[in-house]
């Protein structure tokens, strides 16, 4: 963090007040979140990861590179790696904030269209993660109250927090917020109420679980900024001792420029299987047999966002179909009743 970005982060901490109260630093929070996710043109994001950890840790993965492109309301997420076990994977999803259903590719093996945000969407977000995006959290919808005493705003919004002090990290001025015992979040107003470092226990009195520290800073849009490097080490419950840490490095940032096709996964005609959780069906076999053939029409159909109106549409006329139907009987009865009389 060089000192004209420092200078910068001071310069604006004092234009925002040198106290302020909780709920003042998370509507900062939520507005900092917002000027980066809702960015005009959109938002991207590339990294690598590595994790550090004994051999038999319990990561599955050492290092990785990831994408995340967000343009409002949409997300896509790409993760790869080479796993324990040998295997290379490449992981790519999408997620609609606002129509809530997901696309996600496996390497070419499989492909789940759902009704709900796939895990990968959230899961494989590291950079917003260890800044505690609620956006992150794979059970996020926007609106609704987060009900989470971990992602950022809600835990402070939910939980008595105490601004303690005007601190600074690395040089940078920030606020320190605690619930005592629990968890301490140092807060950085001059740059966007990001989160400069945290640290969460097990539970009050109890030992440090986790402790995140993000650097360098940068502003990415107007009031919107983002660390370079990040960290988060994660701590034994017994032995107090690390039991591995993650080491994020942001390698590029764009703003502006993100297309609604890179926001797409487009699902290849070799993959191996397809999973419709719209409709419960799974289809195997990428030899052209019609079940998988159809699935594999229905999935890109779902891509462009179609199948799910022309689903809800055959499915509303069903209902109303069926409900003529029984209106029918019940009258067909009935004359038959009179008939009789």
């Amino acid at each position: 963090m060089n000192a004209a970005t420092i200078a910068l982060g001071i310069a604006l901490l004092g234009a925002a007040g040198n106290s302020q109260s909780s709920v003042d630093i998370a509507k900062g929070i939520a507005a900092g979140q917002a000027r980066l996710l809702k960015a005009p043109g959109g938002l991207g994001i590339e990294y690598d990861i590595r994790v550090e950890q004994a051999a038999n840790g319990p990561i599955a993965f050492q290092n990785a590179k990831g994408a995340i492109r967000i343009k409002w309301p949409k997300l896509y997420s790409r993760f790869e790696t080479t796993f324990r076990s040998g295997r290379r994977t490449v992981r790519e999803a999408t997620y609609d904030f606002e129509k809530k259903h997901s696309v996600a590719l496996n390497s070419k093996r499989s492909a789940v269209i759902s009704p709900f945000r796939s895990a990968w969407t959230a899961n494989y977000l590291y950079p917003l993660r260890l800044c505690y995006f609620q956006q992150a959290d794979q059970y996020y919808f926007e609106g609704a109250q987060e009900k989470s005493d971990v992602w950022l705003p809600a835990a402070i919004e939910r939980n008595p927090y105490e601004v303690r002090q005007t601190d600074a990290i690395d040089g940078a001025a920030c606020q320190l917020l605690e619930r005592p015992g629990i968890d301490s979040l140092w807060i950085a107003p001059g740059f966007g109420y990001m989160v400069l470092k945290r640290e969460i226990t097990f539970g009050a009195g109890q030992p440090l679980r986790e402790r995140t520290t993000n650097r360098q800073f940068r502003q990415v849009v107007p009031g919107g900024w983002l660390p370079a490097t990040q960290q988060q080490e994660h701590f034994d419950l017994k032995s107090g001792r690390a039991t591995h840490t993650f080491h994020v490095e942001i390698q590029n940032i764009t703003v502006g420029s993100v297309s609604d096709e890179s926001l797409v996964v487009v699902i290849p005609d070799g993959v191996q299987e397809i999973h419709d959780q719209f409709r419960n069906v799974m289809a195997r076999n990428p030899r052209g047999d019609r079940p998988f053939t159809s699935a594999l029409a229905e999935s890109r159909l779902e891509l462009t966002g179609q199948r799910v109106a022309i689903w809800r549409s055959v499915r509303n006329w069903s209902i109303v179909a069926a409900l003529l139907g029984v209106v029918v009987i019940v009258l067909a009865r009935r004359q038959a009743r009179q008939r009789a009389a």
